[in-house]
């Protein structure tokens, strides 16, 4: 069994374009730059998200390629941002011409589960990244 040493986890997503993913996530969901790092076959933009970092890897002979609709293909479908005022936070990022997937909507399963997922109630939002990734924005009740 593996002992997790971290309060969350690392994400890293292959772009091809590094400056709309870098305007994206650093000016129109605001998390703050923490570095680059050069590999041998690209280059690791770094941004932080609480306890998490957003790994951003530009690889040198990486393609875009077309997404499934939301639900149609197994995998990892999207990212979840935990925020404070969604309202706030949705008319900041339509200012910046974010992509509206779903419009902000209300959640509630009935149930609460143990921590860190709690009482399964939010309101919530996704949107695109300029390449098609989704991003949830969740704001719990």
């Amino acid at each position: 069994m593996l002992k997790v040493r971290k309060a969350g986890i690392d994400v890293g997503i292959v772009v091809s374009d590094i400056a709309a993913q870098a305007h994206f996530y650093g000016h129109t969901l605001g998390l703050p730059r923490a570095g680059e790092i050069p590999l041998p076959d690209g280059r690791l933009h770094l941004y932080s998200c609480g306890q998490s970092l957003l790994k951003l890897y530009v690889r040198k002979d990486a393609k875009h390629s077309a997404r499934a609709p939301f639900g149609d293909a197994a995998g990892i479908a999207y990212l979840t941002l935990d925020i404070e005022n969604l309202d706030a936070a949705m008319a900041s990022v339509l200012r910046d011409g974010a992509t509206v997937i779903t419009p902000i909507s209300e959640f509630d399963a009935g149930v609460t589960l143990p921590e860190p997922a709690g009482r399964v109630r939010a309101r919530y939002a996704m949107i695109a990244d300029p390449e098609g990734n989704l991003v949830e924005l969740l704001e719990r009740s």
